[in-house]
């Protein structure tokens, strides 16, 4: 067993590597930083490992073949790609930035897009559950500059929280819209929303599905009573 503590630091800084697995005891817990933080190409992971901390991974590849559990910690992409060899799920914590996740995966956590930089870019299935949350910034409507957005290539299986994240107080105008997902297709649709109706501003966000998009519409809309 490799216990990453707290505060502590396992820092991956090579090329074409694996992280071998000698024994069916061994596994890592990570409770710090587990970081790939040199490197273009792909290093696996064949132990299995869960996460209660934080995964940073910049441009290159992060594979976990053993397995990989999520517990409460964050993935943080920044320009990277996650790659897990079986069906992820985020079961607790945050997954955040901008990247690849090549994985069929279910969100019971939350999703956040990072505003700039770039989109998210989940390759294959993803379901959220009921008790799941997606959350999608907005300056503007220029996806991976000013606002976040979210590509699943595969299924998009939708329930649970949506939410808007204003940054930069920014007011957006009745006749904006924000395409927010794309998908390859969609089962359901988020029963939820957060922060959509602009209190004091006559103004809210509707939703818009259509089979490979959800677009948020800006309307004007009178204060409730």
């Amino acid at each position: 067993v490799l216990h990453n503590l707290s505060g502590a630091l396992f820092d991956i800084q090579t090329d074409n590597i694996s992280i071998l697995n000698s024994g069916t005891a061994a596994r890592i817990i990570n409770d710090g930083v587990f970081r790939r933080s040199a490197g273009s190409f792909t290093v696996s992971c064949d132990v299995p490992m869960s996460n209660n901390g934080t995964v940073e991974v910049p441009p290159g590849t992060l594979r976990f073949d053993g397995g990989y559990t999520n517990p409460a910690g964050t993935i943080s992409l920044a320009g990277g790609t996650f790659r897990t060899g079986q069906p992820f799920c985020l079961a607790g914590g945050l997954l955040t930035g901008w990247g690849s996740v090549v994985a069929d995966m279910t969100n019971a956590a939350t999703i956040r897009p990072a505003l700039s930089n770039g989109v998210l870019t989940i390759t294959g299935r993803c379901e959220q559950l009921l008790g799941g949350r997606m959350e999608f910034e907005l300056v503007g409507n220029n996806p991976g500059t000013n606002q976040s957005r979210l590509n699943i290539t595969g299924k998009a299986i939708l329930r649970g929280t949506v939410g808007v994240r204003w940054a930069g107080n920014h007011l957006p105008t009745p006749g904006t819209d924000y395409q927010i997902m794309t998908f390859g297709s969609r089962d359901g649709q988020f029963c939820c929303f957060d922060n959509f109706l602009l209190l004091g501003q006559g103004r809210r966000l509707t939703p818009v599905y259509s089979a490979t998009s959800l677009t948020l519409a800006t309307v004007a809309a009178p204060e409730p009573t």
